[in-house]
């Protein structure tokens, strides 16, 4: 019997508690309703339903308030909602990057790019063709006697003595006579028609190690030198652009003359 006062106090003190929280429940539930609809128009579901403001609360001097946002304008609610719907412009990759960072390819010069166009310097030093009737020839002279001396220093290591020739070598000299032989020699004194042509291939091409490095005195010097091996031109003769033009060489009468042209070719 002395436990009965406890458990009926705390059954009344249940009770009170649950009173008390009943008794709050009115003040504290939200109530939620649906809009009115009515025939005026369409509801702005962008904008959603008007609320009725809320009273402000007064405001605390010690807080600085931050600016309200700028409502939204109802006319461009539609423009945003269609810029929201548009999907973002696709990734260009890196391909794309890589590509637009490429230079655009720089026009080319057709041709097949052989070199430069030769000067006029350099025509002039290749242009140097000594026709049969000498046109051409350039200035100066010499005469045998020089012409041994170069001969000795730039020729004979290729064409022996006196341009004999020998073991592997190119023979100059010699063999008059013999082609109409049944062992002909084909050398400068023999076989060649004209003067001026030494003069032109040794003034080009000779010496073999060094062309075009003789002087012009020099040139005419070793032709001179060579046309007096065979006595086709005595010893001591000066030979420059008058006199080189009038040797006759041995078979000068050997070959069809093609210069002038023949009139029978021209017809």
């Amino acid at each position: 019997m002395s436990r009965a006062p406890g458990i009926i106090f705390g059954f009344l003190a249940i009770v009170f508690l649950v009173l008390i929280l009943w008794s709050r429940r009115d003040d504290t539930a939200v109530v939620m309703t649906e809009p009115e609809l009515t025939e005026e128009g369409p509801v702005d579901l962008v904008a959603g339903p008007a609320v009725a403001d809320p009273v402000p609360a007064a405001p605390d001097p010690a807080v600085t308030p931050a600016p309200a946002p700028a409502a939204p304008d109802a006319a461009a609610a539609p423009a945003a909602v269609a810029a929201a719907e548009t999907p973002p412009p696709a990734d260009p990759g890196p391909a794309t990057v890589v590509a637009g960072a490429v230079e655009a390819p720089r026009e080319v010069a057709r041709g097949p790019g052989l070199g430069a166009p030769a000067t006029a310097e350099e025509i002039a030093r290749l242009n140097i063709s000594i026709p049969p009737d000498g046109r051409n020839l350039p200035p100066g002279r010499g005469t045998s006697a020089e012409g041994a001396l170069v001969f000795a220093q730039q020729c004979v290591a290729c064409h022996g003595s006196r341009g004999a020739g020998g073991d592997g070598m190119v023979t100059l000299t010699g063999g008059l006579g013999t082609l109409t032989t049944e062992r002909p020699v084909k050398t400068v004194s023999s076989f060649w028609p004209h003067a001026t042509t030494l003069f032109d291939y040794i003034r080009r091409a000779m010496p073999l190690n060094a062309p075009q490095s003789l002087t012009d005195d020099q040139v005419y010097a070793v032709v001179a030198y060579l046309l007096s091996v065979d006595d086709i031109i005595p010893i001591g003769t000066v030979l420059d652009q008058t006199t080189l033009p009038l040797v006759e060489m041995p078979n000068r009468d050997g070959f069809v003359n093609w210069w002038p042209e023949p009139a029978a070719a021209r017809n």
